[in-house]
């Protein structure tokens, strides 16, 4: 697949999604670790248990960095891939799918399901709920790469990684969300 970011936004939501990968799983271990301290532990246990607690500490500081630094990243780009490169629909994943037999049966699918993910993921922007933005985002980029809808994916890709903006540029990638559903639905329609 052709790149899909330039390279800076790539960075930048490379940054972003590092970060909150990383806090996530930090977040487990420190809880993880609160519990372990309040059990009966032997002095040597006790240095291990510090140590960990040190590593889980310099690890977060490295995460918040990550953060910090796709924040500021964000604010010196456009949230919308390139898309020029790519196809509305991918013809050699559409002659597939017909040879298969399954085309008409994942175009039904995708007609029911999209409508209701483009609308959960204005209704989550519109409310500032991140994860339900990134979870209806994902649900439609994987709908949408059925049919090798590069375009559509790419965008669903893009605001996974954005989930948490706001302003102009996010609302740039929900119009285009919107104008490649459109594209996507009428070569769709037309096969």
């Amino acid at each position: 697949m052709n790149q899909v970011f330039p390279p800076s936004t790539a960075q930048g939501n490379l940054l972003s999604l590092t970060g909150h990968e990383l806090r996530t799983p930090l977040n487990g271990i420190t809880g993880a670790l609160d519990l372990l301290k309040d059990t009966p532990l032997t002095p040597e246990q006790e240095q291990y248990l510090n140590l960990i607690r040190s590593c889980v500490g310099e690890i977060t500081v490295l995460a918040n960095r990550l953060k910090k630094a796709s924040e500021q990243a964000a604010t010196e780009k456009s949230l919308l891939p390139d898309l020029q490169e790519l196809p509305i629909l991918n013809p050699e994943q559409i002659e597939e799918l017909r040879e298969e037999g399954l085309l008409e049966r994942l175009i039904g699918l995708f007609k029911e399901t999209a409508d209701k993910a483009i609308q959960d993921i204005k209704t989550a922007f519109q409310n500032g709920d991140a994860k339900a933005l990134s979870s209806a985002a994902h649900l439609l980029k994987g709908s949408a790469a059925n049919f090798g809808a590069e375009r559509l994916v790419a965008i669903c890709q893009a605001l996974e990684l954005s989930a948490g903006e706001t302003g102009a540029a996010m609302e740039e990638l929900l119009n285009a969300l919107e104008e490649e559903y459109v594209l996507a639905i009428k070569e769709l329609d037309s096969i």
